[in-house]
């Protein structure tokens, strides 16, 4: 994978499990507490943003785990207006590179870019009734990998309080993190296309991977986000697959690996 993500065409797009079993011939879905491989619309039936036509910033998903998601695939099984005019507008879909982001940010900010390495911040997932995850530990947003790109946990709706730092205030972390949004947020940093039925998207976000750099080089730096909303009923399909597949932020079918 040269650039951290490929898509698949010619995917049926009638049944969910068709990108089920696609998921399945790379590794096996992770379970999480969404499930194992599913498909939803926007509807609420989970407290998520996922589950909403909301537009969606530039993020990382499962901020909230000791080890993310490595690879996260995403099938737009249906878009269609209220009305059932096939054209409905809205839900494109923003890929950004944010090991270059980071690189960006190292260059730029210096500073910055050490406090987003050293300050340690808490993550979670709740909101749904039962459900309150957190990794084992703080992580930052920039996290040192040897001998690689750092891993890159970027999600405002998953964040908790800013702790504090003998050493760092936290008006120094929010001046680096906006210095980095504005990075990840650039036009230049952003790859913007509409996502359709039978074509399934996969995208790489383990921290370690051996990719190319050009283009897009994603890892765990791979953010992803809808740059507009999308009109119900779409309905997407996918799951995390174990150190490959993650979560998916529209309405699609989606699985984490």
């Amino acid at each position: 994978m040269d650039y951290g993500f490929v898509h698949v065409t010619d995917v049926p797009h009638d049944d969910p499990n068709d990108t089920k079993k696609l998921l399945e011939r790379i590794a096996f879905i992770r379970e999480t507490h969404y499930g194992g491989f599913y498909d939803f619309k926007p509807d609420l039936a989970m407290a998520d943003t996922a589950y909403t036509n909301l537009a969606l910033a530039p993020h990382t998903d499962t901020t909230y785990f000791t080890e993310p998601a490595g690879l996260q695939a995403f099938h737009l099984l249906s878009h269609e207006s209220e009305d059932g005019d096939a054209a409905a507008e809205g839900g494109k879909t923003i890929l950004v590179d944010g090991h270059k982001a980071a690189k960006i940010m190292q260059a730029e900010d210096p500073r910055g870019f050490r406090v987003l390495m050293q300050t340690r911040l808490p993550w979670h997932a709740s909101g749904n009734e039962g459900i309150t995850i957190g990794p084992a530990r703080r992580y930052p947003v920039l996290q040192h990998a040897d001998g690689g790109a750092p891993r890159i946990r970027w999600n405002n709706d998953d964040r908790g309080v800013v702790p504090f730092h003998k050493d760092i205030a936290v008006e120094d972390w929010y001046k680096a993190a906006a210095k980095f949004n504005s990075i990840i947020n650039s036009e230049q940093s952003q790859y913007i296309f509409q996502m359709v039925p039978g074509k399934v998207l996969s995208e790489f976000t383990h921290p370690d991977a051996a990719v190319a750099s050009n283009i897009l080089t994603v890892a765990q730096s791979l953010t992803t986000g809808v740059s507009s909303t999308a009109e119900p009923p779409s309905r997407v399909s996918g799951g995390f697959v174990e150190d490959i597949v993650s979560a998916p932020d529209m309405a699609c079918g989606a699985g984490c690996i």
